[in-house]
């Protein structure tokens, strides 16, 4: 009966076929069900059914997936309040760009002062 549950172990979690990952989780397991489950290690000494480990294989990576979840943020960050008299309106560069455009064609006096005007109202 227990070769019978190892193959079907080895069917069902193809990745225990390596002795390293499937002695790690076993070990993991066992821990799990002992300190979280309330399981005596008596008790887990003497699970010998697969249908058994099987789940409590599932319980483990249903917490570990549970714990992970935990840890990632569920809400976004707040929206940063700005300082005090700080203004939201973004300067544009356009008036200015297009006060020195017309310079250069008309290349006016006039035109020249409000490009002038417009560098010392920044």
């Amino acid at each position: 009966m227990v070769e019978f549950g190892q193959q079907k172990l080895l069917e069902i979690v193809p990745e225990w076929s390596d002795e390293k990952i499937a002695n790690k989780e076993k070990s993991e397991i066992r821990n799990y069900a002992i300190e979280t489950l309330g399981f005596s290690p008596q008790e887990m000494d003497q699970v010998y059914d697969y249908r058994a480990l099987l789940g409590l294989r599932n319980a483990w990576l249903q917490s570990q997936t549970a714990t992970a979840a935990k840890k990632k943020p569920t809400q976004k960050a707040s929206v940063r309040a700005g300082k005090p008299g700080a203004s939201t309106r973004k300067v544009t560069v356009a008036p200015e760009k297009k006060l020195r455009q017309r310079l250069a064609k008309s290349g006016k006096t006039t035109d020249a002062a409000k490009v002038f005007e417009q560098m010392l109202n920044k």
